[in-house]
């Protein structure tokens, strides 16, 4: 008669299971955390904000920016103009992605009264003035004040709003935008 032999559980079995279980508890941490993130992204920064919207076809918050080379500008002294008006970070590889893109539409553009503006968001002077002089940008640029970001509703960088000359918000594009996307708009705001 073969006996039945005692099934108890080895140390390697033991470092299975404790792994097992490891591995489950931080898959589950890790899809809370995603799901957090998307809650905040979705609904966090324009639930119950107050202050203007950013829905197209509302009026564009103003801002005064103090420029990285200096001087001042504000969106109600662009009042009249389109307007392509640019959240970016130095720290953000999205921007770093599209910086030429923008360059290049405003280049093609400033000559018919279109006024780019980027405003740059948790950055520093330094960073900022480096990312200006890498990309070889010749719009103005200056620091956002965070009063500034949550009036736009900002949920991260980049996001480009198009502005009409009128002062409502015509577009806005969340993430990158490339140069025929940018291009197509603009010819649209400027007909």
């Amino acid at each position: 008669m073969v006996e039945a032999e005692d099934k108890q559980s080895t140390p390697v079995d033991e470092r299975k299971t404790s792994m097992g279980r490891t591995i489950t508890v931080a898959a589950g941490v890790i899809f809370l955390l995603f799901l957090g993130y998307i809650l905040i992204v979705l609904i966090g920064p324009s639930s119950g904000a107050s202050g203007p919207t950013a829905a197209v076809d509302s009026p564009a918050p103003d801002f005064k920016l103090s420029l990285l080379g200096g001087g001042e500008l504000s969106l109600a002294s662009l009042r009249g103009s389109p307007v392509v008006a640019n959240f970016w970070g130095s720290w953000c590889d999205p921007c770093r992605a599209e910086a030429p893109a923008l360059e290049s539409v405003w280049r093609k553009n400033k000559a018919k009264g279109v006024a780019f503006v980027g405003l740059a968001v948790e950055d520093t002077e330094r960073d900022a003035k480096a990312y200006i002089k890498e990309f070889n940008i010749t719009y103005p640029n200056g620091l956002v004040d965070p009063s500034v970001t949550k009036a736009y509703r900002i949920t991260g960088v980049p996001e480009t709003f198009l502005i009409s000359r009128d002062g409502r918000l015509a577009r806005k594009f969340v993430g990158p935008v490339d140069e025929a996307q940018l291009q197509a708009a603009l010819n649209e705001l400027v007909k």
